[in-house]
């Protein structure tokens, strides 16, 4: 399976995160969440909130608190079906 892995959001949404994506687009923008994998899962297992995203009808976000500094980890996800979408970007952001 071509994919980094796959998570289940609260709401039931299929989530997934390819190889391509990750390394080609998020890593190579924000090269911070080298090691942060697994936290941009976790932001979709167990987000502290979701919006959709103002910009892009076919696009949720998902934020989590980091445990240092007044930071959340953003993750924005594309909808390819109401049920299943794909990792779109990743990012830290301040909460200030």
């Amino acid at each position: 399976m071509p994919w980094l892995f796959e998570a289940l959001d609260p709401e039931g949404r299929r989530i997934t995160c390819d190889h391509n994506q990750w390394f080609a687009h998020i890593l190579a923008g924000h090269p911070e969440l080298k090691d942060g994998l697994q936290a941009v899962k976790n932001v979709i297992e167990q987000p502290l909130f979701i919006c959709d995203d103002a910009d892009h009808e076919d696009r949720i976000v998902y934020y989590q608190r980091q445990p240092t500094g007044p930071l959340y980890l953003r993750v924005v996800a594309k909808l390819t079906t109401n049920d299943e979408g794909q990792v779109w970007t990743a990012h830290l952001m301040d909460g200030g």
